[in-house]
């Protein structure tokens, strides 16, 4: 990856209060989510603290608080694509994953925002998007090049994603993918046009 330092473009705060809005819980269903440091503080991909959450993720995994099907970290965000476990609701596992995480030993200086952004994935084939969009959130950042792998992502081995197939030798983005790529909010939009329920 190339080591050259690269600017991140600053996004507005979130108000907390309005993401916990139509929030349902629902065991087996599967959702979208972001977790974002207070003030949008860059950190969490020094090696230590990237290897830690994915480390968190896995472990959660394995716990059945949910099943991981995509993570990517970020400088000041982190998403998961995840299927609800059946022992705890949505908000208890996000708790669960702040409270054991590394962000929790760093002091007064990196920490979580209060809440966290879900999304229900409605329909199967709606995964797809959601899953090369968490995949391709460094490449659409320009934290990197078509060429460079970005080291704080993981998969879940038995999911495969149509978009892996069509990766350059197997590891690379297609530069229009960048060019052309969805926003996350026409991808949360499409999904839920196609739900009379709306979004939650």
């Amino acid at each position: 990856m190339n080591s050259a330092k690269r600017t991140i473009p600053q996004r507005p705060n979130r108000r907390t209060y309005a993401l916990r809005r139509g929030r349902v819980s629902i065991p087996g269903a599967r959702y979208f989510i972001t977790l974002v440091t207070a003030d949008r503080q860059t950190g969490l991909t020094s090696e230590a603290i990237a290897n830690s959450l994915l480390d968190t993720c896995r472990a959660q995994h394995r716990n059945g608080d949910y099943q991981l099907w995509m993570a990517t970290v970020m400088s000041d965000h982190l998403h998961l694509l995840v299927t609800l476990g059946e022992p705890l609701e949505l908000s208890q596992v996000i708790a669960k994953f702040k409270s054991s995480g590394p962000l929790r030993s760093q002091g007064p200086g990196l920490r979580w925002q209060q809440n966290f952004y879900d999304h229900r994935v409605r329909h199967e084939s709606a995964l797809e998007p959601f899953a090369r969009y968490t995949f391709l959130n460094p490449y659409l950042a320009k934290l990197l090049n078509c060429r460079e792998t970005w080291p704080w992502s993981v998969q879940n081995r038995h999911y495969q994603p149509e978009f892996r197939k069509l990766l350059k030798d197997g590891q690379y983005p297609q530069p229009e993918w960048i060019s052309d790529g969805e926003s996350i909010q026409d991808i949360i939009e499409a999904d839920c046009l196609r739900d009379p329920e709306g979004p939650t």
